[in-house]
């Protein structure tokens, strides 16, 4: 039979089964994800507690080893049972059956759940963040090495789904790397805002007792701890996580979209490898990208993390749980990441339809706008008339049933004379001016889809990279630390 926790001499009664079944056994399962870090956090209290004279170290010295005992054992697989109490308490009975209840429920001193829950949530969080980031880098390495192999690789850009500039593909693909690593910087900031220690706040308006919030902090590799005792079980901090993981989605969807009708037969300027495919169980022509339209289809739910979290802060208003938990965000880390990795998988093994894209280029009047620069450029044609020229050329060529490649010089001198514009282009000059290889040479701006230009923004992405792969192993480096300083100190209560 199930023991009722301490807690529950105030209400005289046994929790209901339908009530550890809709919310309880739910909790506790997600507590039970942050098992180290829930006995981390009682192994950083306990040395407090001892070193602030606040219990005898004798006793602490007990607490830690069995706190220790715990962790190394089985303990975290029988904890199934929510109608025992949260994780804390389940511990702490535990504990109790080592050591004594009245030596383990000294664990308890200067301490809610609603700082010790919250502070295990944000070193767990941290950690998922950390790998968020580092599946970024490794997607944004693959499309590197994408982009590389393509930076001549000449196609036309869109917009609104009709030509605009010619561009390369991997032009195309460092774009996406940009937004990707935009949104890792970002969780790089957040980073400093989420490590920040909540243990201490014991509920909402601290203790009497002389506890040491800096020495908690430092023992469980927080930066500081959070300096308003009510703010301390907030969760606020997800919602800013949330949002960035959002766009990464979004930024995979996009991806997506553009490959799945790009592989069309339509545009046929890409095939997906056929691990990534499947067919269809009527139509034996078909190779659907599926992982593509899976991507797009966990994006789409993704756009409502944001306002789904913010809407659970609103139900929660400011009662004695307000803001505990965000379950959703343990399940945008995990599809995130797995997203990023296949997203990566997916490019790295595409075959680009290199004579495609080259001809969509070429054929198209992706160069339309080059036209009337060239106009101002040598015939000091003012650019809104130039544009005025170019327009009714591409109409008159559509009407004609011509490409680009089938227009001669005449015809525009023609049309120019017709509105009153002195030019005299050479058939050299025409082709020279609407030639889309010409065009991304030549385009070497910053920023840029020139060859070279791809090139300077490959090597500023790679940068970027290990500067946020520094970040990471520094960070990690310090959570490191921070655990082999508490078992120390542990250690140290026996000395």
């Amino acid at each position: 039979m199930t023991q009722q926790p301490y807690y529950m001499a105030r209400l005289g009664s046994k929790t209901a089964a339908s009530l550890l079944e809709y919310s309880e056994n739910k909790h506790l399962k997600r507590e039970l994800r942050q098992f180290d870090e829930y006995i981390w956090v009682d192994l950083a209290h306990c040395v407090m507690l001892s070193e602030a004279g606040i219990i005898e170290t004798s006793h602490a010295a007990v607490i830690g080893d069995g706190l220790i005992e715990i962790r190394g054992s089985g303990f975290r697989n029988a904890v199934i049972d929510a109608g025992a109490g949260s994780l804390l308490l389940q511990v702490e009975a535990e504990l109790g059956r080592k050591i004594g209840t009245e030596t383990a429920g000294m664990l308890h001193t200067a301490r809610s759940r609603l700082d010790q829950g919250p502070t295990a949530r944000r070193m767990f969080k941290r950690r998922r963040v950390l790998d968020v980031m580092e599946s970024i880098l490794a997607c944004s390495e693959r499309l590197s090495d994408v982009a590389d192999a393509h930076r001549e690789t000449l196609m036309p850009g869109f917009t609104c789904l009709q030509h605009a500039h010619p561009t390369t593909f991997g032009h195309y693909l460092t774009s996406v790397q940009d937004r990707l690593l935009e949104q890792c910087e970002k969780l790089a900031q957040g980073y400093a805002r989420l490590n920040r220690s909540p243990l201490g706040a014991v509920g909402l308006s601290g203790t009497t007792w002389p506890i040491d919030r800096n020495r908690t902090a430092e023992l469980l590799g927080f930066s500081t701890y959070i300096p308003h005792a009510r703010v301390a079980r907030d969760a606020y901090y997800t919602a800013e996580i949330v949002a960035v993981l959002s766009l990464v989605m979004s930024i995979l969807s996009d991806l997506s979209t553009d490959l799945a009708l790009w592989s069309s037969g339509e545009f046929n300027l890409v095939e997906l490898h056929s691990s990534f495919c499947s067919t269809s169980s009527i139509f034996p022509n078909k190779k659907n990208p599926t992982s593509l339209d899976a991507i797009r289809a966990e994006a789409g739910q993704a756009t409502q993390w944001f306002s789904g979290l913010l809407a659970k802060f609103r139900g929660y208003g400011t009662s004695d749980v307000v803001l505990q938990e965000a379950e959703i965000i343990d399940e945008a880390f995990d599809l995130v990441s797995a997203s990023l990795d296949l997203s990566a998988e997916i490019v790295t093994s595409l075959e680009v339809n290199v004579p495609a894209m080259r001809s969509s280029a070429a054929s198209g009047w992706t160069t339309a706008s080059c036209l009337a620069d060239h106009l101002f450029k040598v015939h000091s044609v003012p650019y809104r008339k130039g544009y005025s020229l170019v327009a009714l050329l591409v109409r008159h060529a559509a009407e004609q049933s011509k490409t680009k490649t089938e227009i001669e010089a005449d015809q525009v001198n023609a049309l120019a004379s017709n509105l009153g514009i002195s030019a005299r282009l050479t058939q050299p000059e025409l082709d020279a001016a609407l030639d889309a290889g010409a065009f991304v040479n030549a385009a070497m701006s910053a920023g840029g889809c020139s060859p070279l230009e791809v090139s300077r923004l490959l090597e500023t992405y790679r940068g970027v990279v290990r500067e946020q792969r520094a970040f990471i192993g520094e960070r990690r480096g310090e959570i490191e630390a921070a655990w082999a300083t508490t078992l120390l100190a542990v250690k140290n209560l026996k000395a």
